[in-house]
Formats: structure tokens, C-alpha cells, sequence
């Protein structure tokens, strides 16, 4: 049997992390790849193809469609799916919605020649409101009034209006409903004043309207086949413990963009090995714009983290401020700017602001519009451009050995003068979205175009060094510049025993890992 998976993403960065968490989360429970298995991942236009590339490279087909339309029918976009030919051609389709975690196979649920989901959570819409939809529908639909919603019990509501996170439909359904679906969903939003607040689940209550019209039969999922983990904790208690193949997390992400457990012993039992599986994907597959993009969107207070706020940025800025200072007339180059909160308060003329976060860049934007600011990549920047060159907390979050040679050439060769960078002078104690390629101050000292490295000071396990470059492409040597280098050395941000004493056992037993490995990371 040929399968259709398909989901469908607009270009809010919340999406596209959903996208990513949901894509890793198929290929662990083998829904894809798998025999005879296609993942179609649909986006409304004007998505930068760079942002899909990694969706694709997970083996994804990415297909552009416009919207649905405005408003509450911007609700209605995943019907745009319908008019891909290849899902018509399926023997089954698997609809979802982004933000959905599968933990067992779904590749497994036979809708036999109909279709199949989960019944709505609450009653939706309300009972009168119903009453007055079905007054334009056929009399004998009434007798479909009969469905439970999951927690509205004695509240029926037609049969099939099923939470849109996840359908599967027959080949047989999917031809039929290509029409019917959306027609039956303006029938809903053309009565949006009716609907209130609910128009935005027309879709849902058009799915059940077609199903009715097209004679197709339902099969009713049980609620831990799609389960809602944003109701609260009382609801999941009342619930008795049982396998859980689908989570429907509706947004309820923490900052890293990862699934947060609910709190419900039994559930949380089930979320926590999927969402670990989840972290060490994405460390495997790490895509910094799309965490980026989301950090700024969604947790914008919180900036990069704990390196961006409270004492570290006073300490940044403490090293920062006699430097700036003297090249406050001088072309600067801030790698990774983010939201701009290192440097905003300076007083600089020539800055140049260059991330790959539109998100942090429009924040930026708002705080200094008298500087410029591109998503301009690093390797794009002419060489010689900037006197100074500084580069926070850019290096630690590079995936691969090759990105992070390239950021550091890249940083020599687009300046004159000096070279601010911070990075991993050992293997730091902690992994996640952090990666080490050596020693840093190891590899500028052993770059051709350095002549000095001084180091500025640390914190939490990085080193901020400063790389005083040879003459030739500037006016390197003991310049002002170069004299405020040396004279912004700070000694590091304290670091207690327990940290140490932690370092030290996390660095034995990557060492040891590696070396059972035969790839021992040296650090």
C-alpha cells in the first residue's frame, strides 16, 4: 500500500521548528522513510527556499500553494493539499498538522475505504450554533448528531468533526473530498458572525459535512491516538493510562522549541524518551536559522540565552566598551549580531549588524535604525571591509568542523586590524546546541594571517580572545586599537568547583567514548 504523509507550514518561524520536530519524530517511529512512504511538507508562498532546504535534505517534497485565504480561512490552508496530484494518487494520506509529536507508528491505522480520526476535544462549535448550520444541510444529517466530544461528554456533535491534527484517508475518500471539503468549509466561513470565535475550526467542521455528503464511513480513533496536551493537567488525570501514539501539542513549546511534557506522570512518561530522541536529532541535523528564527519569535526577553542577559552582557560590554571606543570612527563588523543587545549602547558610525535571523534583525532594526543590518551571509562580506571584526557566541553553535574553519576565515580575511571572537578553548561540560571543534585560541594562533592572541576574559566555559592580524591588508600593529585590545583584559567570570569538578568527568568520558570509538575528540 502507497502512503502520502503531508503537512503544511506558512512561514511563521514557529511552523517551520513544528516542521522540523515533527519530520525527526517520523523518521524514529519508521512512518518515513519506509517502503512505499512519501513525505510531502506544503508551504504557502514566499518562504525563502533556503529555509526548506533542510526539511528536504530529510527527505521531504516541498511544494509552494497559495493560502486558503484570510482571516479565519488562513485556518483553512491545509485544504490546499487536496490539489496535489501525487496524493491522489495514494493508496492512503496522512494529514497533520505541524504541531503534532507522533510516538508510535501511523503508518499502521486502515481507514479501510472511508477515513479515520479522533473527535473533537470540546464541543465545537457550541449547540445552537450547530443548530443553525444544520439548517442548511440536508434534515437527515440530523440523525449524525451523535459523536462525543472527548471532553464535553453529553454534548453530542456530528459525526467525523475531527480534530484536524491528524486524518487518514482511503484513496476512495481523498477523491471524493476534493471538492466537497473545501466547498462544505466556505459554507462554515461564510457564516463566520454565527461561529464567533469557532470559524477558525471551519475546516474541521467541513471535513465533517463532506464526510456526511459523500457517504463515507468514519472510523473513530480513540483519544490517545491524537492526543491534546494543552487541555491542563486535571483533564489528563481524569483520563485512564494507555499507549499514546500521537501528542498534539497546539504551541506548547519551550524555548529550545521542544515538546514540553504536561506534567501528568503517565503521559510524561511516554513524551520524554521521544522528545530526548528529538534533542539528539536535531544536535545531528542542527539548523541555526530555524532555531534562531524561533528563539527571537517567540522568547525575544530571553535573546541568544544566559550568554546574552544579565552579568555576562555587563561583562561583554565591560571588555567591549574601551575597544569601541577607539573605533568608534572606524568601519565594525558584528557577526551574529541577534537582537543587538551587546552592542547597543555604543556609539559607532560604521556598524554593520550581519545574522541569518531575520527574527533578531527586525529586532535590531528597532533599536538602532541610524546602523545597518543584512542577513548578508559572512563568506559574502568583501575582503579588508571592517578595522574590527567581532563575533560572539557564533562559533559555539556551529555544527560541523568545516562551518566552524569556514566562520574563522572568513573573519580574518574581511578585516585589517583586529579580530574579537569567542568560542571553546576545551570541551565544555554540556552538549545541546553547542559544538566543539578544538581549541579556539589553538587555531587562530596557528592562522597564517594572526600575529597575537590576546585573551580578553570568559565566561561560562568560552574564552573571548582578540586576534591582532599581521599588517599587510590594514594598519595592524600597536595602533590605538591595538593598545585598547591589551588594555581590556578582564579576568574570567567566576567559575565554581561543582561546574569544574563536572567538566572535568564530562571531558574523561567523551575521551573515553571516543577512544572505544576510535575517533578520540581531542580537546
Amino acid at each position: 500500500m502507497n502512503t502520502a504523509i503531508s503537512f503544511l507550514v506558512d512561514d511563521d518561524p514557529r511552523f517551520l521548528m513544528q516542521a522540523w520536530n515533527l519530520i525527526l519524530a517520523l523518521r524514529r517511529t519508521g512512518d518515513f522513510p519506509a517502503d512505499g512512504v512519501e513525505l510531502y511538507l506544503h508551504h504557502t508562498r514566499g518562504i525563502d527556499s533556503e529555509r526548506l532546504a533542510l526539511f528536504r535534505k530529510l527527505g521531504a517534497r516541498t511544494i509552494a500553494v497559495e493560502p486558503f485565504g484570510q482571516g479565519p480561512a488562513a485556518y483553512c490552508n491545509k485544504l490546499r493539499q487536496l490539489e496535489t496530484p501525487a496524493l491522489r494518487d495514494a493508496d492512503r494520506v496522512i494529514l497533520l498538522d505541524a504541531d503534532v509529536l507522533p510516538l508510535k507508528r501511523l503508518i499502521d491505522i486502515d481507514p479501510g475505504e472511508g477515513v479515520a480520526g479522533k473527535i473533537v476535544d470540546f464541543i465545537n462549535p457550541e449547540e445552537e450554533a450547530l443548530a443553525e448550520l444544520m439548517k442548511g444541510v440536508p434534515e437527515e444529517w440530523q440523525a449524525l448528531v451523535t459523536a462525543e466530544p472527548s471532553f464535553s461528554p453529553g454534548r453530542p456533535t456530528i459525526a467525523a468533526n475531527c480534530n484536524g491534527g491528524f486524518y487518514v484517508l482511503s484513496r476512495k475518500a481523498l477523491a471524493a473530498l476534493t471538492e466537497a471539503w473545501p466547498r462544505w468549509s466556505r459554507y462554515c466561513l461564510d457564516r463566520a458572525d454565527l461561529l464567533g470565535s469557532k470559524a477558525i475550526h471551519s475546516d474541521q467542521l467541513g471535513f465533517a459535512f463532506a464526510v456526511a455528503e459523500c457517504g463515507l464511513s468514519w472510523r473513530a480513533l480513540p483519544l490517545t491516538d491524537n492526543f491534546p496536551t494543552h487541555v491542563g493537567k486535571k483533564l489528563m488525570e481524569r483520563e485512564t493510562p494507555a499507549e499514546i501514539r500521537l501528542i498534539h501539542y497546539h504551541g506548547e513549546l519551550d524555548n529550545h522549541g521542544l515538546p514540553k511534557s504536561p506534567g501528568v506522570d503517565w503521559v510524561d512518561r511516554q513524551i520524554a524518551p521521544a522528545v530526548a530522541d528529538l534533542r539528539e536529532a536535531r544536535r545531528e541535523m542542527f539548523d541555526n536559522r530555524i532555531f534562531w528564527d524561533f528563539r527571537y519569535r517567540t522568547t525575544p526577553d530571553l535573546g541568544s540565552g544566559v550568554g546574552s542577559r544579565g552579568q555576562v552582557l555587563d561583562y561583554k560590554r565591560s571588555i567591549l566598551e574601551p575597544i569601541l571606543k577607539e573605533a568608534a570612527e572606524r568601519q565594525v563588523l558584528d557577526v551574529g549580531c541577534g537582537d543587538l543587545e551587546t552592542f547597543v549602547t555604543f556609539g559607532l558610525t560604521k556598524y554593520l549588524g550581519i545574522d541569518l535571523s531575520e527574527q533578531a534583525l527586525s529586532i535590531a532594526r528597532s533599536k538602532r535604525p541610524d546602523w545597518s543590518f543584512a542577513t548578508t551571509p559572512l563568506s559574502s562580506i568583501p575582503d579588508n571591509f571592517a578595522a574590527l571584526s567581532v563575533c560572539l557566541d557564533v562559533l559555539i553553535h556551529q555544527k560541523s568542523a568545516e562551518s566552524y574553519e569556514q566562520v574563522i576565515n572568513d573573519l580574518v580575511r574581511a578585516t585589517t586590524d583586529v579580530v574579537i571572537v569567542t568560542g571553546y578553548d576545551r570541551l565544555p561540560t554540556f552538549g545541546g546546541i553547542v559544538f566543539y571543534h578544538g581549541a579556539l585560541g589553538d587555531r587562530l594562533r596557528a592562522h597564517p594571517d594572526v600575529q597575537e592572541v590576546v585573551t580578553l576574559g570568559g565566561y561560562h566555559e568560552a574564552v573571548m580572545l582578540a586576534a591582532i592580524l599581521k599588517p599587510g591588508g590594514g594598519t595592524a600593529g600597536e595602533t590605538a586599537l591595538v593598545q585598547a585590545v591589551r588594555g581590556s583584559v578582564r579576568a574570567p567570570l567566576g567559575e565554581n568547583a561543582k561546574v569544574r569538578r563536572a567538566g572535568v568527568l564530562h571531558r574523561v568520558a567523551v575521551r573515553l567514548r571516543g577512544i572505544l570509538k576510535g575517533t578520540a575528540n581531542r580537546p
